[in-house]
């Protein structure tokens, strides 16, 4: 149910023609009232004392903001099969960076599955090359979806690579959580929604005006 949710939450604006910046701020406001009013009335403290977890803290959100801007930015070249299962390989990076952070070892039979997700991811990011060369590839013919930017495969590939390698930004910001100590999930995603107010709020301005896209509206 957890992922249907998740998924909706970002085809629903997608489908409305929303930037991925305004979905951002919105994504953050809520994010930042659910946390604060489940610490309030847990009466649990939402600070960090720490100067070096709270470092680690900004870079591993950092990193997780830029995945999701990249991840709604996506939708509107990539279909959604291919969008989400780039989305959904940030645990193969994970298993990778693990290594070489921590040296957690990967038995054979891991490693072999390991290489056949890699290989499957790099097929979905070259996907559209490929189809090209196949004889051609139009997302209408297989798509509703009528907010697609482009079709030309060269741009498709592109946005594919930069959110394939946002998405290895996401597994180290995984990787990195461990560094955060004795913090809980509701402390982490309460500083994360700050974060995602104040950059989504700062590239505002140039979202809103570009008119490609929609305001948010119901």
């Amino acid at each position: 149910m957890g992922s249907i949710l998740y998924s909706a939450g970002f085809i629903y604006p997608n489908e409305r023609k929303t930037h991925p910046i305004a979905t951002g701020i919105a994504r953050g406001v809520i994010l930042y009232a659910l946390t604060y009013l489940y610490g309030y009335f847990k009466g649990m403290d939402l600070t960090f004392k720490s100067s070096r977890t709270f470092k680690w803290l900004i870079i591993r959100n950092i990193l997780m903001i830029f995945q999701a801007l990249c991840f709604s930015w996506s939708m509107y070249y990539l279909p959604l099969p291919i969008a989400f299962t780039i989305n959904a390989s940030s645990p193969l990076f994970v298993a990778i960076l693990d290594k070489i952070f921590y040296g957690i070892e990967l038995n054979k039979k891991q490693l072999v599955w390991l290489i056949f997700a890699f290989m499957g991811v790099i097929l979905t990011i070259n996907g559209q090359g490929l189809m090209e060369i196949l004889g051609g590839y139009n997302q209408s013919k297989v798509s509703s979806f009528e907010n697609y930017l482009s079709q030309d495969p060269t741009i498709l590939a592109f946005v594919a690579g930069v959110f394939t390698l946002s998405t290895c930004g996401h597994g180290l910001g995984v990787v990195l959580t461990k560094k955060l100590g004795d913090i809980n999930s509701i402390q982490i995603n309460h500083m994360q929604s700050i974060k995602v107010i104040i950059i989504c709020s700062i590239l505002a301005p140039s979202a809103f005006a570009d008119p490609t896209y929609n305001r948010i509206t119901m």
